[in-house]
């Protein structure tokens, strides 16, 4: 075989080599891709990648500078694939490990998830005594009996918030314009009172039994992700923190008396800094 033959062969020989460990790797990069797009640990992604990145190098540099002349195919392309495997097999072990990692968060973001809701299932407790009675608000025609009873007992807080923002179109437009237009109606105290009513009631469905409204015991559940949402858009706890600090003697709370031990546990479970409260307009 004359020396332009051999040099001919020699090309396709190297060419299909570096066309092998092409493909071989685009699989370990894939791979490493899969676990990079699972994993949330950026140090574990890039160690991956690094990892595969540079064994895929090294193996083009070594097998391209190989001599022909004493170059076995079969047991280079049959190492390849070994190789190949086995970092296969490190990748997989390291998805595993991801996976039960994701487990573990899951169930601890749960167990927040649990936590938080509790404390929320606490504050609407508070907010139930808060809008039980006659007698309690500073001026019942501005808030229970507006609110509760009547025309308005369907309206929500909700709605009331889009036509303030200008964010949406309210689904009862001519029902919150009659209730802006009201004699009765307050900024303050209305709407205070409205969005306590908007968070202890669905108020579009109406009165209905709440069983964990009227207990002490633990909550163990969570609430949906749309009714929380619902209630963050519209930054109902923001609207009545805001207006009970404007003026705390909207309510009377001496007539709460008889209440009050409910409503101190349940601040003391928000909180535990509230255990030692009183409750009073002070």
């Amino acid at each position: 075989m004359n020396l332009l033959s051999k040099l001919k062969n020699a090309r396709k020989f190297r060419a299909n080599i570096a066309s092998k460990i092409l493909t071989l790797s685009r699989s370990v990069k894939i791979q490493a891709t899969k676990v990079v797009e699972f994993s949330r640990d950026n140090k574990a992604n890039l160690i991956v990648g690094l990892i595969s990145t540079f064994i895929s190098a090294v193996l083009a540099l070594v097998l391209l500078k190989t001599q022909t002349s004493t170059f076995d195919t079969s047991a280079v392309l049959t190492n390849l694939l070994t190789i190949n495997g086995i970092i296969s097999a490190v990748l997989i072990t390291y998805l595993f490990s991801r996976i039960m990692w994701t487990n573990e968060r899951k169930l601890e973001v749960c167990n927040e998830a649990i936590e938080h809701s509790q404390k929320i299932t606490d504050f609407r407790r508070i907010l139930k005594i808060l809008i039980q009675y006659y007698n309690v608000w500073a001026n019942d025609r501005q808030t229970k009996s507006l609110i509760d009873h009547g025309r308005f007992e369907r309206l929500d807080f909700y709605d009331l918030r889009l036509h303030f923002e200008n964010i949406g179109e309210p689904r009862n437009h001519d029902l919150v314009t009659a209730l802006l237009r009201h004699p009765d109606y307050s900024e303050g105290m209305t709407t205070t009172y409205l969005a306590m009513a908007s968070i202890v009631n669905n108020r579009e469905v109406g009165y209905h039994w709440q069983q964990e409204l009227y207990k002490d015991f633990l909550h163990k559940d969570v609430y949906e992700f749309a009714e929380v949402k619902r209630w963050w858009q519209c930054a109902l706890a923001d609207s009545i923190g805001y207006w009970m600090n404007h003026d705390p003697d909207w309510i009377r709370y001496g007539q709460l008396r008889r209440d009050e031990p409910e409503i101190m546990a349940a601040a003391g479970r928000i909180n535990s800094k509230y255990s030692t409260y009183q409750l009073g307009n002070n």
